[in-house]
């Protein structure tokens, strides 16, 4: 089929006297030719110039080896070469980075202390931890914002798996067995090996597998109602701590709620001096990182690290006060001095470990890809999913041989590295030297820091989740379903366990998915009044087409929406079971105009009188000839469109115009073309409207929607009065023709919903109707051309939008009034 070429010369000229109109701030002249067109003839005028690979293609386009591409895929694997390939060596953008690592190891000191105590660990063992990922993650990552290290809610996680190894083995102090502190320590940190292991090794598979899209399934609001949960847990956990309370850790189902009675239980053994310190380091870190850090974050370069200065004065008051020997006060005690000797995680304890490590791993990945898509968002670059999880598998396959706990990313360090701008993951040389430096030198300077400091710590950087809660009211108002998710997991995770939430959110979120898709509404859509405007019928001045309905599901069509989409198809346009098109009525809509035309001219002075103050709204404004000549098969039934004075016609109200094949233009006929015109104007508010149906003359109380079957209630007060419609399915079929299926909203469709799209157009073929459909997603198409659904069904039915299925109907009606006609005139000239 050839494709048009040039723009017909009225449309010119109308584009030529309309231009002054549309630079005075008028709405915006739109000019459209084009065909009609089936699906097929689209395939057939617009052909692929690509051609999707085939499994077998992909393959071998994968597996294809040469110097180019080998280089690629180690470039890929190892990003740090293509940051020194293309790094900026010179010195006033190198500093940068420099300054920012220095910048986030003073937050990597304290953050490793205090989560390292957090996971049932020794603080030395955070530092570890805040070590060895930051120097993988520099080789093997993408983000320059991202900072690998310790992690409050990954630390709580490795902490449960620890303890409940411990306690499940009989290795704690209160067991059946005896060990000593350091053979106790040792078990645990191969508890902590072994599942950095496991987590390591999965989430590299992930990468490798190209499983990076796993994080759409994560819904924001079940990230948020776990970590508030996870802070909850956080919290109570460093209150044992910040009172220096002697109770035995709990595990398993209701662990916070029996801790939480361990505590009152006990509360009277709580140590002075631990509150006060606690206290006070808790004050000035909330004081300064809310007064300060918060309302100034726009005046400062770089927030000033408090907990870093609150740690060296804590240490410093602690120290020459004695604390630790006059008051009691709990301190960290000897920290080892150098690096730990790589040592092989026991794989003996690995089966036993399996669920809580994956429930970690995944978490991992959930969090940290989270905050690298917030950061590569902000500043409009670019990171590689799959890569990324390869990145956070390396650092946690990597610690598992340095006594390292779970990684994972800190939301503090990552927001300081993007606010300071940090141009590379070079940032990491530096905050790896630094704590470097503390482990072989400084180590000793941080003896007498008291842990009730780094539990205040630790609770502070709580407040931002625990503040989540707040959420609640905008979920509620926004998205109910998020609201319960939310709310579901943070319940189930608080009073069950953080094992038991994460499971409950991720089953909750799925479940959510389909009984959503039970819920899916189908809409009838019709005309505007004014212009040749496709919307829901739903609205003020929208009328349905003569003849045809069209019908939109707004959800794919899968196994569990196919149901759905069937009952409100029924529901909506008729049940074709239970109705027929009495005698397969057609529906002549020039006879319908012809008429219409005529008692509109008849009563256009009563009418626009507005005899007792009645004002018909939504109305059809009054025609002119020459747009009535045009739109005539787009409008409702028996109106016109609207009528333009002799003044402002031209700029009137947001108008097109659709001339369908079968019209003649300038006295030659144009087969198969489709005209259109936007028109740009005013409103016309005001202007008289009159609705008026064939056979009913202009009795308001006597509208009707034919399609629906609807009356129109009328609201009358003192002044004014309104038509509105109620759009109800029609009793029987007798008033449709065409049923019009709108499918730009089913982006997929499996073979149950093929089954039932098939079912609908058969029930609705022998009722006598014909269903057309439309805007059928390019996936879907591929989907119904596999499934052999056109074996079955005519292509002639499937058309590129609701409009050229529209001016199909057109050409086909005017196309068998023509015939009737003949057949007319031939049976007259045999009488004659």
């Amino acid at each position: 089929m050839p494709v048009p070429s040039d723009t017909p010369s009225r449309f010119l000229q109308q584009r030529e006297s309309l231009s002054s109109a549309t630079a005075q701030g008028m709405p915006q002249l739109v000019v459209t030719s084009r065909r009609c067109y089936t699906q097929d003839q689209l395939d057939e005028a617009y052909t692929q110039t690509s051609v999707p690979l085939t499994l077998g293609a992909f393959v071998k386009d994968q597996c294809r080896c040469s110097a180019s591409t080998l280089k690629k895929k180690l470039f890929g694997f190892f990003p740090i070469f293509s940051v020194l390939k293309n790094y900026n060596w010179r010195f006033k953008f190198a500093m940068v980075d420099v300054i920012n690592g220095f910048s986030v190891g003073f937050l990597h000191l304290p953050q490793g202390l205090g989560f390292g105590l957090l996971a049932s660990l020794k603080p030395v063992h955070g530092l570890y931890s805040s070590f060895f990922p930051v120097l993988v993650y520099m080789v093997f990552g993408t983000s320059p914002h991202v900072s690998m290290g310790t992690n409050a809610v990954v630390a709580l996680l490795a902490a449960s798996v620890i303890d409940s190894k411990v306690q499940g083995l009989g290795l704690d102090k209160g067991g059946n067995h005896t060990m000593s502190e350091e053979e106790l320590l040792h078990f645990k940190v191969g508890v902590a090996g072994a599942s950095c292991f496991i987590g390591g090794l999965l989430l590299i598979a992930m990468g490798l597998l190209r499983m990076g899209f796993l994080t759409n399934f994560m819904a924001k609001s079940f990230i948020g109602g776990f970590s508030f949960a996870a802070a909850v847990h956080i919290t109570m956990s460093q209150l044992v701590k910040l009172l220096h309370l002697k109770i035995p850790s709990r595990t398993g189902m209701g662990k916070l709620v029996f801790t939480t009675i361990d505590v009152c239980k006990n509360i009277a053994d709580t140590n002075a001096a631990d509150v006060i310190v606690g206290l006070i380091s808790a004050v000035i870190l909330l004081g300064v990182s809310i007064g300060v850090n918060q309302r100034y974050k726009h005046r400062l370069k770089i927030p000033i690290p408090i907990e870093l200065i609150v740690v060296v004065l804590s240490t410093f008051v602690s120290h020459f006060a004695d604390l630790k020997r006059n008051f009691g006060l709990d301190v960290v005690g000897d920290i080892p001095q150098g690096m730990p000797a790589p040592s092989i995680p026991p794989f003996d304890l690995m089966p036993s470990i399996i669920k809580e490590s994956v429930i970690t791993a995944i978490l991992i990945f959930a969090l940290t890809i989270s905050m690298a898509k917030l950061t590569a968002k902000l500043h409009d670059i670019t990171i590689d999913d799959n890569q990324e999880l390869v990145a956070y598998g390396m650092c946690n396959l990597v610690g598992a041989f340095f006594q390292n706990f779970s990684s994972s990313i800190s939301p503090p360090r990552t927001m300081m590295l993007s606010a300071m701008r940090s141009r590379s993951t070079l940032n990491g040389v530096t905050s790896a030297v630094f704590i470097l430096l503390v482990l072989l030198v400084a180590g000793q300077l941080f003896v007498s820091l008291p842990i009730a400091m780094l539990s205040a710590m630790i609770v502070a950087a709580m407040k931002d989740l625990l503040f989540q809660v707040t959420i609640l009211k905008q979920l509620w108002y926004i998205n109910k379903s998020d609201f319960f998710i939310w709310l579901l997991t943070a319940v189930c995770s608080v009073f069950g366990d953080l094992d038991i939430g994460l499971l409950v959110g991720v089953v909750v979120s799925m479940v959510t998915v389909l009984i959503v898709s039970q819920l899916a509404k189908g809409t009838l859509l019709g005309k505007s009044s004014y212009e040749d405007l496709i919307i829901d019928l739903d609205r003020r001045g929208i009328f349905p087409f003569p003849g045809v309905t069209i019908f939109r599901f707004e959800s794919q069509l899968h196994f569990a929406s196919a149901e759905r989409f069937k009952s409100e198809m029924y529901r909506k346009v008729c049940d074709p079971t239970t109705s027929t098109r009495k005698d397969c009525y057609e529906i002549d809509v020039d006879e319908q105009t012809d008429t219409a035309r005529a008692n509109l001219q008849a009563e256009t002075h009563k009418t626009l009188s507005g005899r007792d103050g009645l004002a018909l709204s939504p109305g059809i404004d009054f025609p002119s000839k020459d747009v009535v000549n045009d739109v005539d098969h787009l409008r409702p039934s028996g109106v016109g469109i609207r009528r333009e004075n002799s003044e402002e016609s031209a700029v009137d109200k947001s108008m097109v115009q659709v001339v369908p094949p079968d019209v003649q233009q300038d006295g030659k006929a144009e087969d198969g073309q489709l005209d259109v015109e936007v028109h740009g104007g005013k409103d016309v508010q005001g202007e008289g409207r009159l609705l008026v149906q064939e056979g009913e003359g202009t009795d308001p109380a006597k509208q009707h929607d034919r399609t629906n079957n609807a009356p129109l209630a009328i609201e009358k007060d003192d002044k004014t009065a309104s038509l509105t419609t109620v759009p109800m399915a029609p009793d029987s079929l007798s008033d449709i023709s065409h049923v019009i299926l709108d499918c730009s909203t089913m982006t997929y469709i499996d073979i149950t919903g093929v089954d039932t799209l098939h079912l609908i157009i058969t029930q609705f073929s022998r009722a006598g109707v014909s269903v057309l459909l439309t805007d059928i997603p390019p996936t879907t198409l591929g989907i119904l051309t596999r499934a052999k659904f056109f074996e079955h069904e005519d292509h002639q039915r499937v058309h590129h939008s609701v409009l050229d299925a529209l001016i199909a109907i057109r050409a086909t009606r005017s196309q068998r009034k023509s015939t009737r006609k003949s057949f007319a005139d031939f049976g007259t000239t045999l009488e004659s």
